[in-house]
């Protein structure tokens, strides 16, 4: 392990997170305490409601996608930065016709084991003092909270389908 990696260097990886449809691919490193994910989700990309006991701070990149935080639903452009509160049901649906490119910042950190391809950024002899690593979960409330989309969609949602 070392301090720094060069992207050329990384494998595309994925976050294990179920989806109703579409590709998801990251690039992912961690520390001791914050994880940092560019994430890449193909058009289409539809993941169901999930959630984790770690903070997440988004950026979007490119593209846009509509996205559902609790009972709330907007779309995130180009530009846009937001907060998932942990502990708290989220999803996605990319209905552009682009790829969504999204910075993403999870503290404390999403859980490598289920980050494939994460890369730990630890100096040579460095011990990781990892503390309560975040899994993706799905609640058992996740088709009521699906019906959000429904809602707050409007015509796009049947366009999307």
């Amino acid at each position: 392990m070392a301090l720094h990696v060069r992207g050329e260097e990384m494998r595309d990886g994925s976050i294990v997170v179920d989806a109703d449809q579409g590709g998801l691919s990251t690039r992912s490193v961690y520390g001791n305490q914050v994880s940092m994910t560019v994430a890449t989700r193909e058009p289409g990309y539809h993941s169901i409601p999930h959630y984790h006991a770690i903070e997440q701070l988004t950026y979007v990149v490119s593209g846009q996608t509509w996205m559902f935080i609790g009972e709330h639903g907007f779309v995130a452009r180009p530009g846009d930065f937001f907060r998932v509160p942990a502990g708290e049901a989220h999803w996605s649906w990319n209905t552009g016709d682009e790829p969504l490119v999204t910075f993403q910042c999870f503290s404390p950190i999403l859980d490598p084991e289920t980050n494939d391809g994460s890369i730990g950024l630890f100096d040579d002899g460095e011990t990781p003092r990892i503390k309560d690593p975040g899994r993706n979960i799905t609640p058992d409330d996740a088709q009521r909270l699906q019906e959000l989309e429904r809602r707050v969609m409007g015509e796009e949602y049947q366009a999307a389908r």
